[in-house]
C-alpha cells in the first residue's frame, strides 16, 4: 500500500510506533554536508543495525529521498534513474550511501515526500537482519 512521509511517522510525532513491530522504520538521517564522505553516516547506520540485532528485529525498513533525481528528472524516470544509481552507473547522494550500506531497494514510492526536485519520490529499502 502508498504511503506518505507524514503518514509514516505521524507528522512527525511517531504516534503509531508499535512496540512489538518485526522491523525497525527508520525514518530521517542526515549529515551535514560540510562532513559529508567522513563515514558519519555508516557510523549511524551501524548504530541502527546494533539496535535491530539487541532487539531480536527482523530488520529495518526506510524510504529516502533522490536527491540527485533533479538533475536528471528530465532526461529519464525515476525508475530509469534508480536503475541507473542501483547499477552503479549514477551516484545519488542518498541511495548510494544507503546501498553501500546493506540495503536492498525494493521499489518507488510516489509523492512520498513534498520536494519539487526529486518530484516527490522516494526509494523504498529494506536491510535484513541475519544475525
Amino acid at each position: 500500500r502508498a504511503h506518505d512521509f507524514a503518514e509514516t511517522t505521524s507528522a512527525g510525532w511517531f504516534s503509531r510506533h508499535d512496540p512489538a513491530g518485526a522491523y525497525f522504520h527508520g525514518a530521517t538521517m542526515t549529515v551535514h554536508p560540510g562532513y559529508r564522505g567522513l563515514g558519519i553516516a555508516r557510523l549511524f547506520y551501524d548504530a541502527r543495525k546494533a539496535m535491530c540485532r539487541e532487539l531480536a528485529l527482523a530488520g529495518q525498513v526506510i524510504c529516502g529521498m533522490l536527491p540527485g533525481y533533479a538533475r536528471f528528472k528530465h532526461a529519464m524516470s525515476a525508475e530509469d534513474y534508480v536503475r541507473h544509481v542501483v547499477a552503479g552507473l549514477l551516484h545519488d547522494p542518498t541511495l548510494t550511501v544507503q546501498l553501500r550500506n546493506g540495503f536492498v531497494f525494493q521499489s518507488l514510492v510516489k509523492d512520498y515526500f513534498i520536494d519539487a526536485p526529486s518530484d516527490g519520490w522516494a526509494a523504498l529499502l529494506v536491510w535484513e537482519n541475519t544475525a
